[in-house]
């Protein structure tokens, strides 16, 4: 093993377990932890030999490797490479190498059931991380709250932002303490706990809310249509990773961009994957799934957004639902390519046609 590694930490995982590990690797980041995730790696990766390069990683440049043991992760092809990789170097190295966290009571060939683990059942990833700081000699951060994330923006300034939400709050008769909100002449952010109110009250509540003071302003409002995202999860004050993603969101281009296609509209909101998974796509609340489109931020980040006022977003001139050369300009009905899902480790050159659209990925992947 070379003297100098390259990352404190390497996670190994079956896609099952994204979620979580997704969590826990942006909360690692957060910290300033060099850590080896694979949806961060996929530049470096390309046009690798991936079997040369996860056993290098697995092996040799990381200080621990977490091990997100599973069903699904004792059965599949990638995750038992990476784990003998994992457990060669372990059986050289003095100390402990592999720190198993458990999603379920699967056996994994090579951990013995005398091994110390950390149950994920039982641990957030906020927790995990905490364990883990400890672990590499770091300061542990503050227990987070769960918490939902909301953020109002605006294009110009808007010097009534703050009484937007402020009025919202009072119709949905929520107490939010001001230091779990931050305000500037463009953007609100606010930490709504879950002891205030559930992500499902802060979705089908206090965001309709929000859209009704944004309506009841119409275009007179000085900062223009209002953009509205929410996140949710272990939150660590107002500076964590969370809060940043639903920062990112809305004010991304692409919330922007179905704004300027939908002219009548006063408010968009857009729901992280996760907030999408826990409240929209099971309807809770009253939500409709039909009424959101899906997105994609510049760092993989997806969201989902509707258009208030409108039964779904006008679709994009030149996107997989209005593809160029079929009407909509551009290249003269020439073939749309264009990628649908990350590329992830065990993916790459995979290849499937799917008519006028080509994308990586194959339909079992690696993970």
């Amino acid at each position: 093993m070379a003297e100098e590694v390259s990352y404190d930490v390497c996670l190994s995982f079956a896609g099952s377990e994204r979620d979580y590990v997704e969590e826990v690797a942006g909360l690692l980041r957060a910290h300033d932890v060099r850590v080896f995730y694979d949806a961060y790696e996929t530049v470096d990766m390309w046009g690798d030999d991936l079997h040369e390069h996860l056993v290098d990683v697995y092996r040799d440049r990381a200080r621990f490797c977490v091990l997100f043991a599973s069903a699904d992760y004792a059965r599949r092809v990638w995750t038992t490479f990476e784990r003998r990789a994992a457990q060669d170097r372990a059986i050289h190295t003095a100390g402990p190498y592999l720190l198993p966290v458990l999603f379920d009571d699967a056996a994994i060939p090579g951990l013995h059931r005398t091994t110390a683990c950390v149950d994920a059942r039982t641990t957030s990833p906020a927790g995990l991380v905490r364990l883990l700081l400890e672990k590499l000699g770091r300061t542990a951060p503050p227990v987070g709250v769960p918490s939902s994330v909301l953020v109002l923006a605006t294009d110009e300034p808007d010097p009534e932002l703050d009484r937007v939400l402020d009025t919202a709050l009072a119709r949905c008769r929520l107490t939010l303490r001001r230091d779990r909100r931050r305000s500037t002449d463009r953007r609100v952010v606010a930490v709504v706990p879950e002891s205030v109110a559930s992500v499902v009250d802060v979705v089908t509540a206090l965001v309709p809310a929000v859209e009704s003071v944004a309506r009841e302003r119409g275009s007179a409002a000085p900062g223009g249509p209002l953009r509205v995202a929410v996140h949710c999860g272990q939150v660590i004050g107002l500076d964590g990773v969370d809060v940043a993603g639903a920062v990112d969101a809305a004010a991304s281009a692409a919330v922007g961009d179905v704004l300027s296609r939908a002219d009548r509209a006063r408010c968009a909101v857009a729901v992280s994957q996760r907030v999408w998974e826990r409240v929209v796509e099971r309807g809770r609340g009253g939500s409709n799934p039909a009424a959101y489109q899906r997105i994609r931020l510049p760092d993989g980040a997806e969201y989902h957004v509707r258009v208030q006022g409108y039964p779904k977003p006008p679709p994009a001139r030149g996107g997989p639902d209005h593809p160029r050369g079929d009407g909509g300009g551009g290249n003269g009905g020439a073939k749309s390519y264009y990628f649908h899902d990350k590329v992830d480790v065990g993916r790459i050159g995979d290849t499937f046609n799917l008519g006028d659209g080509y994308r990586f990925g194959s339909a079992d992947g690696g993970r």
